[in-house]
């Protein structure tokens, strides 16, 4: 069981992962990517909001320099295996078992639309992650601190996740209106 438990965790994370990677382009995309590439050199603030959460990422791992455009592709795809092993792990707490958790989580995650973003140098990865783990923390007192993580942290659509906190009672709540 516990071998079955730990597989429905690394298989998606590999997938997506490594889809995210290789399948990135190798030169400057079209869209923001070439902006968060120019301003990770210096932590600089690219367009509105800024994402300095995922600025910041980009200089976490000091024994993985990333200094290009290509090898900084890699941040993204660490964030969609991470996001996808979460989202076994929120798949399995709702009742399922290990592995329709983590098929549904590989369908999910290579799916065209989430594909398409976390192939580029872009915060969609990161904000998927920080989506799940606001998920997972739905039922604890964290549910408020994780949904201001994934609207600030990540990207501010991520205010349309607050429907599904239902056992957190956020309309009840006044707090919540501070996060919004």
């Amino acid at each position: 069981m516990r071998l079955s438990f730990g597989l429905a965790l690394l298989v998606p994370a590999l997938a997506a992962g490594l889809l995210s990677f290789f399948l990135s382009p190798p030169a400057f995309d079209a869209l923001d990517g070439s902006e968060f590439d120019i301003c990770m050199d210096r932590l600089e603030i690219p367009h509105p909001p800024g994402y300095p959460l995922f600025l910041f990422a980009s200089r976490l791992p000091p024994f993985l320099p990333l200094v290009s455009y290509s090898s900084r592709l890699l941040l993204p795809a660490l964030f969609a295996a991470a996001a996808a092993a979460m989202t076994s792990l929120l798949i399995q707490r709702n009742g399922q078992g290990p592995v329709p958790a983590s098929l549904t989580s590989v369908f999910l995650f290579t799916s065209a639309p989430l594909l398409s973003q976390t192939t580029v140098l872009e915060v969609h990865s990161l904000s998927v992650l920080l989506a799940v783990l606001m998920l997972l923390a739905s039922t604890s007192r964290l549910a408020p601190y994780m949904l201001g993580l994934a609207v600030f942290g990540g990207h501010p659509t991520a205010a349309l996740m607050l429907p599904a906190l239902k056992p957190w009672k956020w309309w009840r709540d006044w707090r919540a209106l501070l996060l919004l």
